[in-house]
């Protein structure tokens, strides 16, 4: 309703790589929630665009934190392109940039932050 009134914000959701790939380290039930994620930002971004509103999501891949520090997530770790893990830091950077006046013109996207690991 906030949003509506002003005529204007960001909405920003958390997706994920997952989404993309039915969960290289991740089970099916957290790639089919995120993937959700990605419809539903879509679904919003085109529904809230006439008042103003955008709707993005960010896609994290291999991210280092407790939930990548995993064997599992270990083979995945040595195929990322850049060479490395991402930090948390790269994602609110990402989510900084999308709330700004810099990204006005971008909604419905979903953005990969994942050091290559998927390229679309």
């Amino acid at each position: 309703t906030h949003m509506k009134t002003r005529r204007s914000g960001v909405i920003i959701s958390m997706s994920s790589l997952a989404a993309k790939t039915g969960g290289l380290a991740a089970g099916p039930p957290y790639a089919a929630a995120k993937a959700g994620v990605s419809a539903l930002t879509i679904g919003l971004a085109r529904a809230m665009a006439p008042h103003g509103i955008r709707a993005v999501a960010i896609s994290p891949g291999v991210i280092d934190t407790a939930m990548t520090a995993t064997p599992a997530h270990d083979q995945v770790k040595a195929q990322i392109p850049l060479g490395e893990v991402g930090q948390p830091v790269d994602i609110a950077n990402c989510a900084l940039f999308l709330a700004s006046d810099e990204a006005r013109h971008i909604t419905g996207e979903i953005i990969d932050v994942n050091g290559g690991l998927f390229m679309d």
